[in-house]
């Protein structure tokens, strides 16, 4: 693995550690492989992120953070995401085996250390409060069932395609579909809402 001069330790040591999940998943991420992967001392490491789930919840939060600067990448200053590309740069994300492995990799992590499990919550709060900042900036305002229900058929599709040995059409169908009835649902309950209700008839 290469790096810039440019590169910080703590973004080395990032950059090490995504490419080690990516790769070969959960097992991977040891402090000393993290280091050695980076080229520092498993020391840098420690001083960054002490544990294990210190460096895996960083790792999880730059993951998000890569599909978030790849959306903003994708229009210009002050332009609105559109949704087509909002919902295509999901799909990318997701149909690969990267998020799969990330969240299979924090669910496990959970198991070891329950600790882990608010701050897991809290994240996932994270990801549903940018859906819905995106989502409102074009006047629709999805429920938090309705986020739970895409979110659950998104991982469980990125699981699925991880399965099947990586991207594949049905995975992208999946996620296109859900994310489809999402927008539905939130048009519909908008229309409805803005539709004057029949006054009652005078007795």
């Amino acid at each position: 693995m290469t790096f810039t001069k440019s590169d910080s330790v703590r973004q080395r040591l990032l950059n090490a550690a995504l490419s080690l999940m990516h790769e070969q998943g959960f097992h991977a991420l040891t402090q000393a492989r993290v280091a050695a992967t980076a080229g520092v001392r498993q020391s840098h490491l420690t001083y960054y992120f002490p544990t294990r789930n210190d460096l895996l919840k960083a790792v999880v939060q730059e993951g998000k953070h890569v599909m978030t600067a790849s959306m903003a990448a994708s229009c210009t200053e002050g332009q609105l995401l559109d949704l087509e590309t909002f919902k295509e740069t999901l799909i990318q994300h997701l149909s690969t085996s990267k998020a799969p492995r990330l969240m299979l990799a924090l669910t496990a992590a959970c198991d070891e250390d329950i600790s882990l499990r608010q701050w897991m919550l809290e994240f996932q709060s994270d990801i549903h409060a940018h859906f819905t900042e995106v989502l409102k900036a074009h006047g629709l305002l999805p429920t938090e069932e309705e986020l739970m229900l895409f979110h659950c058929v998104a991982i469980g599709a990125s699981t699925l395609g991880l399965q099947q040995g990586g991207a594949s059409s049905q995975v992208a169908w999946l996620i296109r579909k859900a994310f489809e009835r999402l927008i539905a649902d939130c048009q519909q309950r908008t229309l409805s809402s803005n539709f004057p209700k029949p006054s009652n008839p005078s007795s």
